[in-house]
């Protein structure tokens, strides 16, 4: 059966292309996953950059971080992602629409092994809905990713000015996408042709501390948004106002909603909240994955 994300691209007439799999098939050093937190402040910024002047991250251009938003007052309604600055031997978190970046912005940044970083080019694109794919795999796999500005040595890079999620692209015969997780533009932009664009994509499938498994797929209901946000239930997170949480919004059949939108996460009541930060009302039956590391790593 052809999924869901795939039908809509094919009514809306998008052009469809060959799939070829680039990886860089890179991972973590050894050691367990640490979850960062840093701080947007007038030391630190420079227009739409955060400089992370961190000893775990400087001049460690192999390091694959994700991140997640942390709201504590200052709304950063922006596309963010990674860029290393070679120069400085320093990463940048930055908003990528070239937006300046407000004092008091805060990300969570986890740093797992087995992280891997992918690229995608027009040689791989296959549709403007689906840029890239993360690879052949399980269909219940809990998958969080960061776009990586300049993921090839020695090349600007690009930057993306919408959103992206995940998406598994369900089985059928003879479909080169068939069985595998892809990334795709939420807004619908093809992004392949401008170069090669970059993602660290972190599987925390089993993702464990004190042998307790730290990640879940969440999915927004009428019973738990309230306007922009959506109210997490879980013993991973409830009462846990010292966690650091991820999440990426998923894409798949049963949950099926598009979010075009910056999410973060804040803390409040004894629950943890995912909300919108421009915003927007969160769509019913929207799905994230969701994983905690339950301290920040000073």
């Amino acid at each position: 059966m052809k999924s869901n994300l795939f039908l809509k691209s094919i009514r809306g007439g998008l052009a469809l292309a060959a799939i070829v799999l680039v990886s860089t098939a890179t991972t973590q050093a050894a050691g367990g996953p640490k979850a960062y937190r840093f701080t947007a402040s007038v030391g630190n910024t420079s227009g739409a950059s955060l400089t992370i002047d961190h000893p775990a991250f400087n001049g460690k251009a192999n390091v694959k971080p994700v991140l997640t938003q942390f709201w504590d007052g200052v709304y950063n309604a922006h596309p963010v992602g990674f860029r290393y600055d070679t120069e400085a031997a320093k990463w940048v978190i930055e908003n990528e629409d070239g937006a300046a970046m407000p004092a008091g912005a805060n990300f969570n940044v986890l740093v797992a092994p087995g992280t891997k970083q992918l690229l995608c080019s027009p040689a791989n694109t296959f549709s403007n809905r689906s840029f890239t794919l993360v690879g052949k795999g399980k269909p219940d796999a809990l998958l969080l990713a960061s776009h990586v500005i300049n993921p090839v040595k020695g090349m600007p890079g690009i930057r993306l000015t919408s959103f992206f999620g995940t998406f598994f692209e369900e089985e059928e015969d003879g479909a080169p996408y068939s069985g595998k997780w892809t990334i795709y533009n939420e807004g619908g932009v093809l992004a392949g042709n401008l170069g090669p664009v970059g993602f660290n994509i972190a599987d925390v499938t089993k993702l464990k501390f004190a042998k307790v498994p730290a990640a879940f797929e969440f999915v927004a209901t009428v019973d738990n948004i309230g306007g922009h946000f959506a109210t997490i239930t879980n013993p991973l997170t409830d009462g846990k106002p010292a966690a650091a949480v991820f999440v990426k919004h998923r894409y798949r059949t049963g949950a099926s909603s598009y979010l075009n939108e910056e999410v973060a996460v804040f803390y409040e009541g004894g629950k943890w909240l995912i909300f919108n930060e421009d915003g927007t009302a969160m769509p019913p039956n929207t799905a994230f994955v969701v994983a905690v590391v339950p301290t920040v790593t000073p």
